[in-house]
This record gives structure tokens, C-alpha cells and sequence, in this order.
């Protein structure tokens, strides 16, 4: 068959989505920036009527929107939650739809999100988290087991890289940081829209926005080609000189490995100082650093 069958679950009262092929809102990011912009993604609107949306998403925005190719197959609403089955090609309408690759054992990344309540899409969301999907073939057993525990916090699907030894010593040292079942607290937990107050503080400033404003100042060296230009606008070379300015290579990696943060583990009652020392050691190459994108010089 050359369709794909698609049942989507999530809340009747706010908007929500999934996207295809990626697990964050980068599809291919080179260094700090996304050239290709975000993944495909479905929305389903709030309004418990089934009615979808396809989008290119950007990074970080609500990117374009596509060609309706999905063809809304059923749509039933039950205790709070609509279930939406959706069916469209297999292969994308155009190349910013998604193409889907059934062969087993095919692994996709995908990300949800769900709106907030009372908003239309595309508000800003209360909720998002990476996942995949797993393509088996019918009528052969597989083996299905699940790694550690999972869950959220404040509506947020908890995802935390704590790489294998030798890149990382996290896992080996049963980091708190690892695991949303010792999970501590730390940058999970500072999302946008979340109050860091006490628990049995209230909230100010509840249903208002806070706003601030940020300066900057960048210095900057103009862009010498090492040629010049005649009236007409063609070029003539003026002297056999290199450009004033290279791309610049970042290389950079973490202590923690990608993990982005972990805890220092309280020594036991009574250890002495000099014998409560944390080391954490990643061992990694040059090549792990680096990345597939198109340098320039």
C-alpha cells in the first residue's frame, strides 16, 4: 500500500501536534543555527471537529503552511481527550512533507506539543517532548522492552543524554541528573511560564506577563573581498589578496557530555573532607565534535 494510517490522541480543549523526522525544532542543525528549519508537522485543532493543518515548521515558529494532503478518516471525542485518525500518502505532497520510510526496524524521530488552554495555534505551547516511532513487520514477534523510567514535569516530556562510558561517568555514577526518577531539579524545571517561587508562595503576578527588554551592542570589522568595483558594477581585482575575514570553526563539548547539567552527590554523614571529592572525566575525540556542513573559506 502506498498510504500511511495515522491515530492521533491528545486534549479536546487546546490545540496539539506532532512532527516528523526530527525530535527537536531543527531538522539538521550546523553549529548554532538551522538552515533547514524545523520539522513536518500535523496540528489538530482545538475545536473537537477533526480539523487539521500540515506545516513546515521554523525554528522555533510556526513556519509555513502546506498543501492539505491528509485525509481525516475518523474523529471521537471521550473524557476530555480527542482521538483523531488521519490518512495520507506515503510519500510526501511536496518536499516539505514528510516522506515516510516503512522498511522494519525503521526508527523515526518525532515531537509533540499540545497549546495552552484558550489559544488558538500558533501560541505559544504548555507542553512538548521528543519520542520515535518504530516500524516493525506484521506477523514477526519482537521484543519490547523499556530503559528507565519515563515521565515529565509540568507538562514536559523529561529528556536527559547522559552518554556511556567512556564519553561520560554519569551513568556509571548513578547521577541523580539522568533519570527522571532521581531527578533533582535543575534546568527540567526552569521551562518559560513556570514561577520559581515556593510552593506555598502565591503567584503575584498570576495571569499577567512579565516583560523586559535587553541590549546589545556588537562590534564589528567590515568585509574586504580583496577587490573593487567599477561603475558598471563588474570587478576588477586591485591586488592578488585573500578575503579580510574566514569562517570561524567553534569546536565544543562538555564535561557532562551533552547532558548540559548533573548534581554533585552529597558525601555520606561524617566523610572527611579531604575524602568527599566528585570527579566527572569525559574522554572524547575531535571527530565527535564535528558535524556534516559545508565550510567555506
Amino acid at each position: 500500500s502506498d498510504s500511511v494510517g495515522m491515530t492521533i490522541v491528545g486534549p479536546s480543549n487546546v490545540w496539539f501536534a506532532v512532527g516528523f523526522g526530527s525530535d527537536t525544532m531543527c531538522v539538521d542543525a550546523v553549529a548554532d543555527e538551522c538552515p533547514g528549519g524545523g520539522p513536518y508537522a500535523i496540528i489538530v485543532n482545538a475545536n473537537g471537529n477533526g480539523d487539521v493543518q500540515e506545516r513546515k515548521l521554523d525554528f522555533h515558529g510556526p513556519g509555513k503552511l502546506l498543501q492539505l494532503s491528509v485525509q481525516v478518516e475518523s474523529a471521537s471525542e471521550r473524557n476530555g481527550y480527542l482521538t483523531i485518525a488521519l490518512k495520507r500518502s506515503l510519500h510526501g505532497l511536496t518536499d516539505d512533507h514528510y516522506t515516510f520510510d516503512v522498511s522494519p526496524s525503521t526508527i523515526v524521530p518525532i515531537i509533540s506539543a499540545r497549546g495552552c488552554p484558550e489559544t488558538d495555534f500558533p501560541h505559544q505551547h504548555c507542553g512538548h517532548g521528543p519520542s520515535h516511532l518504530t516500524f516493525l513487520p506484521v506477523g514477526t514477534p519482537q521484543s519490547v522492552c523499556f530503559k528507565d523510567i519515563v515521565g515529565s514535569i509540568g507538562g514536559n516530556m523529561f529528556s536527559r543524554n547522559c552518554m556511556p562510558f567512556p564519553k561520560s561517568d554519569l551513568n556509571d555514577q548513578a547521577n541523580p541528573t539522568c533519570s527522571i526518577g532521581t531527578y533533582r531539579g535543575g534546568l527540567s524545571c526552569c521551562r518559560d511560564g513556570t514561577p520559581l517561587l515556593d510552593k506555598e508562595q502565591e503567584i503575584p503576578w498570576k495571569d499577567q506577563l512579565l516583560e523586559y527588554r535587553l541590549k546589545f551592542r556588537f562590534y564589528f570589522e567590515g568585509y574586504d573581498e580583496g577587490s573593487a568595483r567599477k561603475g558598471d558594477g563588474s570587478m576588477i581585482l586591485v591586488t592578488p589578496s585573500s578575503p579580510s575575514h574566514k569562517n570561524l570553526v567553534r569546536l565544543y563539548w562538555q564535561t557532562e557530555a551533552k547532558a548540559g547539567e548533573y548534581d554533585i552527590i552529597q558525601c555520606a554523614k561524617d566523610t572527611p573532607p579531604s575524602q568527599c571529592v566528585q570527579i566527572i572525566t569525559s574522554r572524547w575525540k575531535v571527530v565527535d565534535m564535528l558535524t556534516d556542513c559545508s565550510i567555506k573559506y
